[in-house]
């Protein structure tokens, strides 16, 4: 899968994810560690636990810059 081969990079990294937002037409962003990428998802982990996104889903992806707390 192509979008598989560009998030590879961010493994390890701390990464904000922007997926469509269900109420309002803006993104939502997750904020955590990579910490695995399958053909399908990728599971972030943060202080506040675990999240499996689809890749499908994922509208952004980049480096985070900030403090990890901001999710």
């Amino acid at each position: 899968m192509i979008v598989k081969k560009y998030i590879e990079d961010f493994l390890g990294k701390i990464i904000d994810v922007g997926i469509p937002h269900l109420y309002e037409e803006r993104l939502f962003y997750f904020t955590g560690e990579l910490l695995e990428l399958t053909d399908e998802y990728l599971i972030l982990k943060n202080n506040q636990g675990i999240k499996q996104i689809q890749l499908k889903s994922i509208v952004e992806i980049s480096l985070h810059k900030g403090d990890q707390d901001e999710n």
